[in-house]
């Protein structure tokens, strides 16, 4: 299975709790055979800050989509994401008493 892990930043770009929870479920899924691949918003060659064909095409050759922390990706990216691609909503929650 090929899976897009779409996230604010990077574990190279900050260093957070949130991040370190993403980067363990990464290695996990490719120690369980899963290709994974993660996208930031940052700009790049790869990851274009608005929705335009190169990146319809590359989202689109996932069979699932990992959506976290998401807040800086485009509006109208997220909104394609939503209508057209298969797609979770992981958030890694942190529990007080």
């Amino acid at each position: 299975m090929k899976v897009g892990f779409l996230n604010d930043f990077s574990l190279s770009d900050f260093q957070g709790g949130a991040t370190l929870s993403n980067e363990l479920m990464i290695i996990k899924g490719k120690e369980l055979g899963y290709q994974i691949d993660e996208y930031t918003p940052k700009i790049d060659e790869y990851t274009p800050k608005t929705l335009e064909p190169r990146l319809m095409n590359l989202l689109s050759s996932y069979d699932l989509l990992i959506l976290s922390n998401i807040n800086s990706f485009p509006t109208e990216v997220i909104e394609w994401i939503i209508k057209n691609t298969k797609y979770i909503k992981y958030e890694v929650c942190k529990i007080t008493c």
